[in-house]
Parts: structure tokens; sequence; C-alpha cells
């Protein structure tokens, strides 16, 4: 059923005239700012961080879990004397993983 030009108009000073409650805005957080220590420490490094080569890194070259960057030479944990604990990430892994199983008793006839 169409509306005729008498109820259109009403209806819009209707809907004008009645206050519509949106919620409230909220204030945007400003940008963190960075310090420059951060931004160094986030950057990958030139060259090998092993205390006797001074190797280019390479761009397929990744940083080891020490948070580290080797060369291809030095990057196994052996090579430079990792501090990272591989046997706790290991264990703590493990301990997430295994549910532990408990059996229910059997009832004795």
């Amino acid at each position: 059923m169409p509306l005729t030009d008498d109820a259109f108009t009403s209806l819009l000073n209707k809907l004008k005239n009645t206050p519509q409650s949106f919620p409230p805005l909220k204030p945007e957080e400003p940008p963190k700012a960075i310090s420059p220590k951060e931004t160094l420490q986030k950057t990958k490094p030139k060259m090998c961080q092993h205390t006797e080569c001074k190797k280019k890194l390479m761009l397929s070259d990744f940083a080891c879990r020490c948070e580290n960057y080797y060369c291809g030479s030095h990057r196994h944990a052996e090579s430079h004397a990792c501090a990272f604990n591989f046997k706790q990430q290991g264990t703590t892994l493990l301990e997430k993983q295994l549910v532990k199983s408990v059996a229910s008793k059997l009832d004795r006839i």
C-alpha cells in the first residue's frame, strides 16, 4: 500500500522530532611512542652476532631462539653457545600436550 504525500510528510516529521539515542563514541587512543632502543632491537643486524665472526648476513638468515642473528655456519645452538634452554621448553610443551589419563577402578564381583 503506497503512502500518500500527506502521510509521508507526517511520517518524516515524526522521525525528525523523535530523539535518537546513539551509543557514545569512544575516544581514540593516541599511537604509542616507540623508543629508539625498541626500533633498534626489532631491526635485523647486518653482520653475524657471533663474537669471532663478522660475516655479512644474507636475506635468508633467521634469528636464533636466543634472539640473536647468526650466519649459516654459526646458526646451530652448539656453535654459538646458545643461552636458550631447549630442555625446559620441551618439557613445558609436553606437559601442555599430554593429557593425564586415569583409569577408573573396577568393581569386584
